[in-house]
């Protein structure tokens, strides 16, 4: 994604899937208002972006073939995928790539994301929206969030009440380069209830 907007030529342009590239029409009916409404909350509205190449992973790209790498203390998980298609100007074929390391005897597991790009940009950036995917009902999975990104050289624990009630990924605990500094590391952890 890009750091502009695509709303002028995003209804415009059609996918191979027969889906719009534009975040607001990757819906079987962009014209139903509460398919509209449901984009934005899924995927925020604040700080419009412009997608350089799709699909978007969590719901519209085809079934991929993870990679299990076994190791002496660790099992992985590798994925990759590569896009389709591109926005006006731009050509598909970037590659994502997706590790995750799940160490013996630990109850946490490490994460990698990678694109290797096909499209230059001065502002180019893969969005993330976790923490936002934790499954739960009002909270009986986890008791808090760990943020170490945010609130200074100690991160930030959020209650798991903030998260009874959703809301979309961009208004609650974002992370931006423009409005934060650069942190050392970039945590995401929950704490589970047991």
């Amino acid at each position: 994604m890009e750091a502009r907007s695509d709303e002028a030529w995003a209804d415009k342009v059609i996918a191979p899937d027969g889906h719009g590239v534009g975040r607001y029409t990757w819906y079987t009916n962009e014209t139903d208002p509460a398919w509209k409404s449901y984009a934005l909350f899924a995927h925020g509205s604040s700080h419009r972006e412009r997608v350089v190449e799709g699909p978007q992973l969590c719901h519209r790209m085809k079934p991929v073939q993870p990679e299990v790498i076994r190791g002496r203390d660790f099992v992985a998980v590798k994925t990759t995928y590569k896009f389709e298609y591109a926005a006006p100007g731009r050509k598909p074929g970037s590659q994502w790539t997706q590790l995750v390391v799940f160490p013996k005897g630990e109850r946490y597991f490490l994460l990698m994301d990678r694109i290797d790009r096909v499209n230059d940009s001065d502002e180019m950036f893969l969005r993330n929206d976790t923490p936002g995917c934790i499954r739960h009902e009002r909270g009986d999975t986890f008791s808090e969030v760990y943020l170490s990104y945010l609130s200074g050289p100690n991160g930030v624990r959020i209650p798991a009440k903030e998260f009874f009630e959703p809301f979309p990924p961009d208004l609650n605990f974002g992370y931006r380069r423009d409005t934060h500094r650069t942190p050392v590391h970039f945590i995401r952890a929950y704490h589970l209830r047991d």
